[in-house]
């Protein structure tokens, strides 16, 4: 039986090609390679796996809980932030601060973030300026905080290669850890130093068929 990955895809509502892209996306490689080594990794989305009803304290209080079991958050903005939640500035920022907290919890499975910006635009007068600004600004804090490494990317196109490529860098790197925690701590890193050649031929093992 494969072990299960599970991958929160957070945005607003308007990135619906992204979004289908993302599912494409994991999907070939789950048939193409991730499988083969023993994995399957599950998209998980408000729109696939949250339910109606009440949330605590706002309805956004549904979706955030699909995070806790979650090993990686992908993030993706273009040229709209989203609507307010009655927390943060948007459903996507509110996500995003609440896997953040995630990270910083050792027990937690959550291990890594990535976050997107689409610097491509839909028509000028599709345009709301006030929620580019609002991305920008996120983007600024994002860059000021040095939390997150984020990407950008000028095309829907570029965007599906970057992320294929993003993606598959960060199974190998999962999976080579043995689907631990963490990807990049000091611990790990004095454990893969001592053991270096037994690392190595557990990973050819968990990725033969590739």
């Amino acid at each position: 039986m494969s072990q299960v990955i599970r991958v929160f895809l957070a945005s607003p509502g308007d990135l619906i090609a992204e979004r289908l892209a993302v599912r494409a996306i994991i999907e070939e490689e789950n048939h193409n390679h991730f499988n083969h080594a023993g994995y399957n990794l599950e998209v998980v989305g408000w729109e696939t796996h949250a339910s109606p009803g009440k949330g605590h304290p706002h309805p956004q209080g549904r979706i955030n809980p699909l995070i806790d079991d979650c090993q990686l958050f992908i993030g993706i903005l273009g040229a709209r932030f989203g609507s307010p939640t009655g927390r943060s500035e948007s459903g996507t920022q509110e996500e995003y601060e609440y896997a953040l907290s995630l990270l910083a919890n050792p027990d937690l499975p959550l291990c890594d973030i990535k976050i997107y910006f689409n610097d491509y635009s839909p028509k000028l007068s599709q345009v709301d300026p006030e929620q580019l600004m609002k991305v920008k600004e996120f983007k600024q804090r994002l860059g000021e905080g040095k939390q997150i490494y984020y990407w950008t990317v000028d095309t829907l196109e570029e965007f599906k290669r970057e992320f294929r490529r993003h993606i598959s860098e960060w199974f190998q790197e999962y999976s080579e850890r043995g689907g631990g925690k963490r990807l990049s701590t000091k611990k790990v890193e004095e454990e893969t130093e001592s053991s270096e050649e037994d690392l190595s031929l557990k990973f050819k093992s968990i990725t033969k068929g590739f």
